[in-house]
């Protein structure tokens, strides 16, 4: 097998390798999967788990980080479940529904961080928001502009 020695110039290897610092806040992200554990909880419940990809971060150095929330499906927990999607699909009633018709939309993340006994720095996703697209400034004012000056010259006449 060949040695292989990679050069990272002079550049700092620790600045090679540092990880993205997570701050608390809310994060706009996208549902990218979503899978059956393989393992119960302790309670004895499968999970679902959620793998969101960040696309709208204060530090632009998190967009694309991906970031995993597990929701179980029976129990106390599963209010969480239902809570997500309800968010992603306001429509959501409580039936049986097919994982795929969530991959792809969006919403808000609201992560939280948290050290583990290392100290490393983890994030962790307390809540979720529905995600409102921005719109134009311009978009919004065209037709009440037109609204107003069709009245204004109604008036006038």
């Amino acid at each position: 097998m060949p040695l292989v020695k990679p050069d990272f110039g002079a550049q700092d290897k620790s600045e090679v390798f540092q990880k993205p610092q997570w701050v608390p806040g809310r994060y706009a992200a996208k549902v990218v999967e979503i899978k059956e554990s393989d393992k119960t909880d302790r309670n004895g419940y499968n999970a679902l788990v959620f793998k969101f990809e960040v696309f709208k971060a204060p530090d632009t150095t998190l967009l694309g980080k991906r970031l995993s929330r597990w929701y179980p499906l029976g129990g106390m927990g599963a209010k969480s479940l239902w809570r997500c999607l309800k968010t992603l699909n306001p429509e959501y009633n409580g039936r049986d529904f097919v994982t795929e018709e969530y991959v792809g939309r969006k919403l808000e993340i609201e992560v939280d961080v948290a050290p583990d006994k290392d100290g490393n720095i983890w994030p962790k996703i307390n809540r979720v928001y529905p995600f409102i697209e921005p719109q134009s400034v311009a978009s919004n004012l065209k037709g009440n502009v037109m609204d107003v000056v069709g009245l204004v010259d109604d008036f006038d006449a």
